[in-house]
């Protein structure tokens, strides 16, 4: 399977447990996946992934 044209996706945060997910995706869209996501708050109990294999990783600044 391919998806055409690039792919952007905003999420607040970018949970550890969905990289791979992305990742996978982004394997399936040749002209690239972009994923803007900022860090959980440290109440949230959320393990934040900071980097992405093979999808494009925009670091976002959540105001909390």
């Amino acid at each position: 399977m391919s998806i055409p044209g690039r792919l952007g996706l905003v999420q607040r945060v970018l949970p550890a447990y969905r990289a791979p997910f992305f990742d996978a995706l982004a394997e399936a869209c040749p002209d690239g996946l972009a994923v803007f996501a900022g860090q959980p708050r440290a109440v949230e109990m959320i393990e934040g992934s900071t980097a992405l294999q093979v999808a494009r990783l925009f670091p976002a600044r959540n105001l909390h």
